[in-house]
């Protein structure tokens, strides 16, 4: 299947995360995201500037966290390796997280209160959102 906006991947890797209850699929790579919807094979593209190495979805399936490689700022938000929260519906992002490496590999906790990243340079960063802590 060839999926809309992932055509000029150029032989980079690509991230993939289902949504919790199944219904979607995140795709990322060359600077896209793309939301394919299963049901109905229908595609969201967004144009992200960032080379995504890492995403995951929150349990409730409302939030996607995206890490990686910024090649630019990710719709006027975020630093070259800041953690970006989305939301879903819109795919706009609703927050950064600042204060880890380039995220390789991301995780949000089943109740939806922290953000934990294994970045390039083997540290580990965990978010508390409620109370915008870092460890």
């Amino acid at each position: 299947l060839e999926m809309p906006g992932l055509q000029d991947a150029n032989g980079s890797g690509f991230s993939l995360s289902f949504s919790p209850d199944g219904s979607l699929l995140a795709v990322a790579s060359s600077g896209n995201l793309v939301l394919w919807e299963l049901a109905t094979d229908t595609f969201e593209v967004a144009v992200t500037s960032a080379s995504t190495d890492s995403l995951a979805f929150s349990a409730d399936g409302k939030m996607l966290a995206l890490g990686g490689r910024r090649s630019g700022t990710m719709w006027a938000l975020g630093q070259r390796d800041d953690v970006i929260l989305l939301d879903v519906a819109t795919l706009q992002p609703v927050r950064r997280l600042v204060g880890g490496g380039r995220a390789m590999d991301i995780a949000v906790s089943p109740d939806g209160t922290k953000v934990a990243a294994g970045a390039r340079d083997h540290t580990v960063t965990l978010w508390h959102l409620d109370e915008g802590a870092v460890r």
